[in-house]
Formats: C-alpha cells, sequence, structure tokens
C-alpha cells in the first residue's frame, strides 16, 4: 500500500527530524519553496501599481517573502515607513534573542554570534553539520537551515537587515573610541 506524506514547513530542523526518525533515506524528496525572485517580485508589485521606485524599496527590505509583499501592498500610502517600521521591530526581537542567550548561555552566545558574523558580507554561508547554535538561530526564525545544500540563509531579507544592524551596534558598543 502507498501513502503520500506531505510534511510542509519553514522548520528545517523539523524536518530533517522526521526524515532521520522515520527512516525515510531514499523515500523521500525535499522540495524548497522559496521566496520569489526580483523579476516575479516586479511582476507581482507591478500588478498592484508599484513604482519601479517602491519596487525598489520592497526589495531591498523584503526581498520577495510573499507575506511582507502582501503587508506592502496594504501600506503602500506610508510603504517607506512601514518598511523602516518592521525593520526596528525586527531589530528589536533579533536584540531580545540575541541578548537574552548573552545573559543565560555566554558561551553559546559567542557560537551564535559567531555565526551571525557570517552574514555581515553575505547572504548565505555553508555548514558542514547542524550545531547548537546554528539550532538555536533556526529555533528562532532567524536562519534557514537547507539540508539538501547545507547553505545556512536569514529567513528574510528584512532577518539579514536587522543582522547586519544588531552586529553593527554591537561593534560600536565595543569600540574603544566609543567609550570616550
Amino acid at each position: 500500500h502507498s501513502c503520500h506524506v506531505f510534511a510542509i514547513t519553514s522548520d528545517s530542523l523539523f524536518i530533517e527530524r522526521v526524515y532521520a526518525e522515520a527512516m525515510l533515506q531514499g523515500r523521500c524528496r525535499y522540495l524548497l519553496v522559496d521566496d520569489f525572485d526580483r523579476a516575479t517580485t516586479e511582476n507581482f508589485l507591478k500588478k498592484y501599481g508599484f513604482s519601479d521606485d517602491e519596487i525598489s524599496i520592497v526589495w531591498q527590505y523584503f526581498g520577495g517573502k510573499p507575506v511582507y509583499l502582501v503587508e506592502a501592498i496594504k501600506n503602500k500610502h506610508r510603504l517607506k515607513e512601514f518598511c523602516e517600521e518592521m525593520l526596528r521591530i525586527r531589530i528589536g526581537q533579533l536584540e531580545e534573542i540575541v541578548f537574552r542567550l548573552e545573559r543565560d548561555n555566554k558561551a553559546q552566545f559567542k557560537d551564535v554570534v559567531e555565526i551571525l558574523n557570517e552574514f555581515k558580507n553575505r547572504d548565505s554561508v555553508r555548514y558542514r553539520f547542524i550545531t547548537d547554535a546554528i539550532s538555536f538561530l533556526v529555533k528562532n526564525n532567524v536562519i534557514f537551515a537547507d539540508p539538501t545544500m547545507k547553505i545556512l540563509k536569514p529567513q528574510s531579507k528584512l532577518d539579514l537587515l536587522a543582522v547586519r544592524r544588531v552586529l553593527e551596534e554591537m561593534e560600536y558598543e565595543t569600540d574603544p573610541l566609543h567609550t570616550l
């Protein structure tokens, strides 16, 4: 008897656990449903009357993440303010995640910051295996681990921008010239 099961989630660690625990090697496929590419995003937003400049703003903040594109459409009348507001919110959320970890587990905090630092100048990084720090960031929806390509990516363009801003602030706070 055949049985087809679809497990749909953005939690790649959950999928990996289901795969391993159900012993599905050779009997399953991963299908990555990723964000829209630039051309698809442009076409989608143009259908809602977005200008090229507005599309550039949306792409800069959100990339092609469909949920954010829908919200951008709803907030087209105050697009730039909406984008900045979403970024401030995500920065605050990321600070809560990271600095609570610093308080609770300094060793893991160091490992997490090391991973986040990999995204300073890159949009994705390779990994060999899922470490506790990677697991922490995936569980907190900061990064996505693609088990088929062994690549880590931020959950969204907004997350990438937030990671970079938080890292900049951390560097600023530890800069000896800042304390003068």
